[in-house]
């Protein structure tokens, strides 16, 4: 079945040699028939193509590259060749906030937290109103303690989408090691509006607020 369908996607790519979907098809079936390389190489030509579409290409790499939280660790191939196509994604796409954010998600996975950062920053220049990727970028700036990024992420955050909770929880923690408790407690209680039920987040504001 798979020597099928490789047949004909072959055959798709010789006719239609200026599609970047006929190789991506054909990856696909390399890599569900075992050929590493050879998917790997199609792969390599659809993302190359100007024809080609960025949905696709980041569907095609969480489908067989995966980066999620909850998926399996890349092999140290597999990594490798995440990070050629992430690249190819930028250099084609660099007006497309996707491209870093995609890039980003790869980063985040191996715990490279500063390159993580570089290039959700980069998506959130290039995007308004996605908020995953303020979300991640403060995760970020937090996991490097960076507390400067943080706080004019977290402000940005607050401004572009005011009716999620992270933002608050971020500031409200922020002023409190200032030791500026009621701007503190004003942060977080006007944050806990917003906040999905979380014992540990609703414990700490209401430990500040027993404070005054």
């Amino acid at each position: 079945m798979h020597e099928k369908e490789i047949d004909a996607e072959k055959t798709m790519v010789k006719n239609f040699p200026g599609l970047s979907s006929p190789h991506l098809l054909l990856a696909a079936s390399y890599s569900s028939n075992g050929q590493a390389e050879k998917s790997f190489a199609e792969a390599v030509m659809a993302f190359e193509s100007s024809s080609g579409d960025i949905n696709a290409e980041i569907s095609y790499l969480r489908a067989f590259y995966p980066a999620t939280d909850s998926s399996a660790q890349l092999s140290p191939a597999q990594l490798k060749e995440a990070d050629s196509l992430c690249s190819i994604l930028r250099r084609v796409h660099p007006d497309k906030s996707e491209s870093f954010s995609e890039s980003g998600n790869y980063f985040y996975k191996e715990g490279k937290m500063k390159e993580a950062a570089e290039m959700y920053r980069k998506a959130a220049g290039l995007v308004t109103n996605d908020y995953l990727v303020i979300k991640r970028l403060m995760d970020t700036d937090q996991q490097q303690n960076n507390t400067a990024a943080l706080e004019k992420d977290a402000k940005k955050a607050l401004e572009l989408f005011p009716t999620q909770s992270e933002s608050y929880f971020y500031l409200g923690k922020m002023y409190y090691e200032k030791k500026e408790y009621q701007k503190a407690i004003d942060m977080l209680e006007a944050g806990l509006d917003f906040m999905q039920p979380d014992e540990k987040k609703e414990s700490e504001i209401k430990t500040i607020s027993l404070l005054f």
